[in-house]
């Protein structure tokens, strides 16, 4: 073992070998996955690999099985991340929760199907880093449904697929949620009959429809922008177009919209 200063300098090695396998071990156990082996409650650990339900430090990975989860009967369901694979399907019922806390880069990564009619919030305490939702998978929030995002870095709401809204999204009610508060990207945006949209704290745009198809049909409110840089469209002819309402100033458009 050679030494510098009296100071063995193999150990230093060892230890920081045995530190980093630690480290890997721990992010590993904090990935939950969900089985269904037993029902699709989300509640019964039975459920879940571990025979252990979901904490709030637990990226919860959701792929394609038979028995889909159902955060049902008044669950107030925890997690740091939600991931839902193709294939795999989440349902938040009536009366229900799902609180999202700490992750990174999604708070919740859509590629499967997901359906809200309960109470969906994402960064309420900590940052969830870049992305609020990410959907490139299909994403309803039903009558009765309401989605609350805070604390984003990047974009609150990013959709690349097809986003089905009829009730509450409100982004950017207590924290900051970055440059965009709602993108829509290649995808389809439907904010249907029912649908109130809240968007406020974004650095740059509060929407950003970069591209894809963006339809509205309801209310949505963008409380206040910042910069809104040199591609804009004035809102009094935006407006009459897709029926934004009042205190919003300017959008960004590049894409149809209906």
């Amino acid at each position: 073992m050679k030494k510098q200063n009296g100071i063995a300098l193999g150990l230093p090695k060892a230890c920081i070998m045995s530190l980093l396998l630690l480290l890997a071990a721990q992010t590993i156990s904090a990935q939950t996955w969900w089985n269904g082996n037993i029902s699709s409650d989300w509640i019964d650990g039975a459920n879940w690999s571990g025979d252990v339900v979901p904490l709030a430090t637990d990226d919860v990975i959701i792929p394609d099985v038979v028995n889909d989860p159902v955060i049902m009967a008044g669950t107030a369901a925890v997690a740091k991340s939600v991931t839902v694979q193709s294939g795999g399907s989440l349902t938040i019922d009536p009366m229900c929760s799902l609180t999202i806390n700490g992750s990174g880069p999604d708070g919740i990564f859509n590629d499967g199907v997901i359906m809200n009619r309960g109470i969906l919030s994402i960064g309420s305490l900590t940052s969830t880093k870049l992305y609020g939702i990410r959907n490139i998978g299909t994403f309803t929030n039903d009558t009765d449904g309401e989605i609350n995002i805070n604390r984003t870095t990047s974009i609150g709401l990013y959709n690349y697929g097809t986003f089905n809204n009829a009730a509450k999204i409100i982004i950017g009610a207590s924290a900051n949620v970055g440059a965009y508060g709602l993108q829509n990207s290649v995808g389809i945006f439907n904010n249907n009959t029912g649908g109130d949209i809240i968007i406020n704290r974004s650095s740059i745009y509060g929407v950003l429809i970069h591209s894809g198809i963006f339809n509205n049909a309801a209310k949505i409110v963008v409380k206040k922008f910042y910069n809104c840089g040199q591609e804009v469209l004035n809102f009094d002819v935006y407006m009459k177009k897709i029926g934004f309402t009042s205190p919003i100033i300017w959008v960004y458009v590049k894409s149809s919209v209906t």
